[in-house]
């Protein structure tokens, strides 16, 4: 369902190559939600064997790619997982006609600050430099400081479960 998501991942996926890896859960959220907690995941109990094995997979390709990478380019810094999905509203402190992506950082929690991935890496963090790439390409994009848009308020769409889980 999130076909406008598309454009964007391969964009990544293309800047990126070969350092990027990608998981897809091929269940419609509505019976395996991958970006919940599993009390809220899914309804059905036989549903669990599936959200357990996304989680499972994702945690070993983090493991493999951290270690694949500390190998290859002498360092020791760790992957990073992006989570990309659509979102039906936009969040209240959006502008008149809406973000066109929502970097969801827990409000720079789960960012590792300084990378070693030149190629795509311009300003010396992740998702600012990912917010300077997006916003040169035309996109509207909502990328979160350490502190919230409203004070004492979390973020809409700032971070789900999968990244916080994993982060």
């Amino acid at each position: 369902a999130d076909l406008n998501v598309l454009p964007i991942a391969m964009e990544i996926f293309r800047q990126a190559y070969p350092h990027i890896v990608v998981v897809y859960n091929q269940f419609p959220r509505a019976f395996v939600d991958t970006n919940r907690d599993r009390k809220e995941a899914y309804t059905d109990r036989r549903l669990r064997k599936y959200y357990n094995a996304f989680h499972r997979e994702v945690s070993a390709l983090l493991d493999s790619a951290s270690t694949d990478y500390m190998k290859t380019c002498s360092c020791k810094e760790r992957p990073f997982l992006l989570d990309l999905h659509g979102f039906t509203k936009q969040p209240s402190y959006a502008p008149r006609y809406g973000y066109d992506v929502i970097l969801g950082t827990d409000n720079r929690s789960t960012v590792l600050l300084k990378t070693s991935l030149p190629k795509i890496i311009k300003t010396g963090s992740l998702d600012y430099s990912l917010r300077d790439t997006l916003a040169e390409a035309g996109l509207w994009v909502f990328c979160p400081e350490e502190k919230t848009v409203y004070p004492g308020h979390e973020d809409e769409y700032d971070a789900g479960f999968l990244v916080r889980y994993h982060a």
